[in-house]
């Protein structure tokens, strides 16, 4: 509270007129936070389409805002209007599908849970490189000999294998891994949708 009232430039006593503490102030600052971004009025066809939108839209909140995906564990879903907004739109893309309502809840959770997993790490990453004030890359470099000793002291023949194909390096693009686990977990639901709905 003392951080958020310098860079206000009030006294901090002055902020607990208006909010009781710092957890319901991260709350109001999370429900704003999900509250950037809209869905279109007429919404595309099909389901996927709109899932894809819902995952994406997420995903941007969870990049522009790292510590949302720390805020709290997915058995225990925070009381937020925008946040509920996101829920809302996923489960009017699955609810014209003739699923059990248990079914589409674990639908939007592993939905929810694909972005916001992804996410966590973005958060991590800044921490760990301002404690070591090394970049990933840089990091990655200090790590290479005992990576490559590892890989082929003949323990771990499958990570050597797959070591010998990352010839030139290995990108580690986190925006690439969100679309490929992505497009993997929509092609997951079209099975289960297909398999329960036929």
């Amino acid at each position: 509270m003392r951080t958020v009232a310098a860079r206000l430039g009030v006294a901090t006593m002055s902020l607990y007129r208006h909010v009781p503490g710092k957890d319901e102030l991260i709350l109001l600052m999370a429900d704003a936070a999900y509250g950037e971004g809209e869905y279109p009025a007429v919404p595309p066809d099909g389901w996927r389409p709109r899932l894809e939108l819902a995952a994406r839209m997420l995903w941007r909140l969870y990049v522009r805002h790292p510590w949302l995906a720390q805020l709290g564990p997915l058995a225990r879903p925070l009381p937020l209007p925008n946040l509920l907004r996101h829920g809302e739109w996923i489960i009017g893309a699955l609810a014209g599908l003739n699923l059990p309502s248990a079914r589409i809840l674990d639908l939007q959770i592993l939905l929810y849970s694909h972005g916001q997993g992804l996410a966590a790490h973005l958060e991590r990453e800044a921490r760990a490189q301002a404690e070591t004030g090394l970049s990933d890359e840089q990091w990655g470099d200090t790590q290479a000999a005992a990576m490559h000793a590892l890989a082929y002291s003949g323990r771990f023949p499958n990570f050597a294998h797959m070591m010998d194909g990352l010839v030139g390096g290995y990108d580690f693009d986190l925006d690439m891994l969100f679309e490929t686990g992505l497009r993997a977990l929509l092609d997951g639901f079209e099975r289960i949708i297909h398999q329960e709905t036929s």
